[in-house]
């Protein structure tokens, strides 16, 4: 049994001012990437994975659909993840603290996908596939899924050109339906980036 209520969001609108309170404490901080959560609203996103414990926001994280960047029956997950300080070790992807994104995210976000048809999941990150490969093994065990690290790192922000160096990723898919990842590669083709 969770010690966090595990809600979407977009559905709890009297949890929008600890959203907002946590918006600050973020752009506040030194987090390196706090430029992708200005402005973050929860209704841009399929599914605003929120876990909640006495009231606080503890960690939040998104599922994200988008037909102009990826192709169709695909969603994002884990986009815009934020843990609580208390719940870090080293960083987003550590897995030496209670792993909330893979114990509670990752399930919440791959249930709502197979209920809303999507074919397709698929992580990303920036660098160090070695270790996000890692994590996702811990991911796989614990949630019976097979995401998958692919050896070419991909544009994951669509057909703009440059290419900023931030929308180059590696990306690990998980197939909910069998032929996702054959799907995904032919489907995205025109973004890969490089191999390893």
């Amino acid at each position: 049994m969770s010690d966090y209520l595990i809600l979407d969001l977009k559905q709890h609108p009297k949890y929008m001012l600890e959203f907002q309170r946590v918006l600050q404490l973020i752009e506040k901080s030194n987090d390196a990437l706090k430029e992708n959560y200005r402005n973050l609203n929860p209704h841009n996103f399929e599914r605003f994975t929120t876990l909640i414990k006495d009231g606080k926001i503890m960690a939040f994280s998104a599922l994200q659909i988008d037909e102009q960047k990826w192709f169709p029956e695909t969603g994002r997950a884990i986009t815009r993840a934020w843990k609580d300080d208390s719940l870090r070790v080293i960083g987003k992807f550590s897995d030496g603290d209670e792993s909330v994104f893979r114990n509670y995210n990752i399930p919440d976000q791959l249930e709502h996908a197979k209920k809303i048809g999507l074919k397709t999941i698929f992580i990303s990150r920036e660098s160090k596939p070695r270790a996000f490969q890692n994590w996702l093994d811990g991911v796989n065990s614990v949630n019976n899924t097979n995401f998958e690290i692919l050896p070419i790192q991909y544009n994951v922000c669509g057909n703009i050109c440059p290419v900023p160096e931030s929308c180059v990723q590696w990306i690990a898919i998980h197939e909910i339906i069998p032929g996702g990842k054959e799907h995904w590669i032919k489907s995205m083709s025109e973004f890969c980036i490089n191999s390893t």
